[in-house]
């Protein structure tokens, strides 16, 4: 991933590498290209007078529709800034958090409750009628 400044709004341009080569995989803009650049700020201010080496990677759990910037550190330091804030809209705050188990607990209660119907009963196998023997 590489950033796309300039032009309406900044993007996300997305490499991938393919047969041993890389080969250009899309763009992203917008409200997600925004929300990256937001929290990449906010790690950056938090991190800048650090001497840790950070590396930056993308944690996405889609089934609970989590997106984070994870900022791996050494020594198994890990700190997270959400992506799935709307600053514009809410006025929330980024920030950088210890964990994503709240968040990950809180989606887990928002899934609906599936209730599971048993399963139909079979039906008995139709057996032929027993034939008389003259």
């Amino acid at each position: 991933m590489f950033p796309i400044i300039g032009g309406e709004g900044p993007g996300l341009g997305h490499i991938a590498v393919r047969k041993g080569a890389l080969r250009f995989a899309g763009v992203t803009e917008g409200l997600a290209a925004q929300r990256f650049f937001a929290a990449a700020d906010v790690a950056d201010a938090q991190f800048k007078a650090s001497a840790l080496v950070i590396e930056v990677r993308i944690l996405e759990i889609p089934a609970l529709r989590i997106r984070m910037l994870w900022l791996k550190g050494q020594r198994g330091l890990s700190r997270f800034v959400s992506l799935m804030q709307n600053v514009a809209r809410n006025n929330e705050k980024l920030e950088v958090l210890d964990s994503v188990r709240d968040h990950i607990d809180l989606a887990l209660k928002l899934i609906p409750q599936r209730s599971f119907a048993s399963r139909p009963k079979r039906r008995k196998a139709i057996s032929e009628p027993k034939r008389s023997s003259r």
